[in-house]
């Protein structure tokens, strides 16, 4: 018997072939594709805290042992770590190398670490891989029944830096305390971390969307009052760079610490209810410093750098809060020091009305030891006792300077300050000096183009 095949079967059945043979190879180089994507990342595969390890999340069990565990595995397989939904009671440090610890969000999952007593939190130890990660996100630490040392900390050490490149990348995270305090004014936590992030060395580390609440209390004395503080940043070698973006603090002492052999950028956040917002801390701080759009609320310093070869500050804001503790210190919107050259534009300095006493002399902005500032559109605003000072400073340009205070010192220059090139500028009424200058002023030196005084 002949069977007779319709020429429109044949076709169809070798499109249908062809079909499977493309897929195929697609499939398999694909395939090809994710292997090799995995092969890269020392974080390919997920375990799961509760499923993989038995993490409770009732927020009564104690579920450290369970994390210690799930760490252990994931640092020796080099896999990720999810934590879901839950509240996870941690009663001791967790440490491994570097990994990535996610949850399943802010609020959704929340770590508490409980009666830490200077303890720290999460510890990256040393990366023994070029190229290493850690990265923690999706979640919200919790410090409860005492203070803990670092809730985020790495460590120290050149090699993270110069053979390892490590990176570090903290996001989508919320820090608080379990208990809050009963204030007029803002609010706080009974319980915090002295720092809440903790970097060293690194080749890079990423910080971003986050938000943190302390327990430091405007209206009350700083002395006595424990110190925190968000961010430190202070290396023995590198930190090649810090970038940080999208953070709101409120009630943290102090808002960033830059310490020693670190280069930052800061860009779009709120420091809110601090005494102190950016703060060079270390004695080798290294070069270049950013900060971009944002917000700082100090009581006793908003920015304060120094010995640095250049920073950039741009469209900043800078304020005391009107109902601060008399801390009888002097009040500094931006101090710089000892800086080789700067640029300053569209920063505004004041000091909101004060309610209560506050004794000590109020400076907007204030240049010591600097060389080469390039300020446009500084705005030293109301409060303010002494608006610009320039302290031994030498080729100075401001331009566009509006002086939006109703009293005290526009100008002043001192300590052999010279080559100064002052442009345009608006004062509104009441200044009762626009120039100060001392016995060590060659006058000659400072240039002044044009001025205008509101009526």
């Amino acid at each position: 018997m002949v069977f007779k095949v319709k020429k429109s079967s044949l076709i169809f059945g070798a499109i249908l072939i062809c079909t499977f043979l493309i897929y195929g190879i697609f499939h398999f180089f694909l395939q090809t594709q994710n292997v090799q994507e995995d092969s890269q990342n020392n974080n390919t595969y997920i375990k799961n805290v509760k499923t993989d390890f038995g993490a409770s999340g009732d927020g009564r069990t104690d579920d450290t042992k369970a994390f210690q565990k799930a760490l252990a595995y994931a640092e020796t397989q080099k896999v990720s770590l999810f934590i879901p939904s839950g509240k996870y009671v941690i009663k001791d440090t967790l440490t491994s190398e570097p990994l990535k610890i996610s949850g399943d969000g802010e609020g959704r999952t929340v770590l508490v670490f409980t009666d830490m007593k200077g303890k720290d939190g999460i510890s990256f130890k040393g990366a023994k891989e070029i190229g290493a990660k850690g990265e923690i996100s999706d979640l919200t630490i919790v410090a409860k029944g005492s203070h803990g040392g670092s809730a985020i900390k790495t460590p120290l050490g050149g090699a993270l830096y110069s053979h390892y490149h490590v990176r570090y990348s903290f996001h989508d995270l919320e820090f608080r305390g379990d208990e809050k305090e009963a204030l007029n004014i803002g609010f706080v936590y009974k319980y915090g971390w002295k720092y809440y992030i903790d970097v060293a060395d690194s080749w890079g580390t990423y910080i971003d969307k986050i938000d943190a609440i302390g327990t430091y209390k405007i209206s009350e004395n700083p002395t006595k009052q424990v110190n925190q503080t968000f961010l430190r940043l202070n290396a023995s070698s590198d930190i090649l760079t810090a970038r940080i973006n999208r953070v709101t603090t409120h009630g943290i002492k102090r808002a960033v610490e830059i310490g020693n052999h670190n280069f930052f950028m800061i860009d779009q956040c709120d420091f809110a209810h601090a005494f102190e917002g950016i703060v060079d801390t270390g004695n080798d701080p290294y070069g270049e410093g950013r900060i971009t759009d944002t917000l700082i609320n100090a009581q006793y310093r908003g920015i304060d750098l120094a010995n640095r070869s250049w920073v950039s500050i741009t469209n900043v804001s800078v304020s005391r809060h009107k109902s601060g503790y008399d801390h009888k210190e002097n009040w500094y919107g931006v101090r710089l020091r000892n800086v080789d050259k700067s640029w300053l534009t569209n920063i505004r300095s004041q000091i909101d009305k004060t309610t209560t006493n506050f004794s000590g002399t109020k400076f907007g902005f204030y240049f010591k030891d600097c060389d080469g500032i390039s300020a446009s559109g500084l705005k030293p605003g109301l409060g303010i006792d002494v608006a610009i000072v320039n302290d031994n400073t030498s080729t100075a340009t401001f331009d566009g300077t509006n002086f939006l205070g109703d009293s005290g010192t526009a100008w002043s220059f001192i300590n052999n300050s010279r080559n100064i090139n002052i442009g345009s500028y608006i004062t509104g009424k009441g200044y009762s000096k626009l120039f100060k200058s001392d016995s060590t002023i060659n006058k000659s030196s400072i240039t002044i183009v044009s001025t205008t005084k509101l009526p």
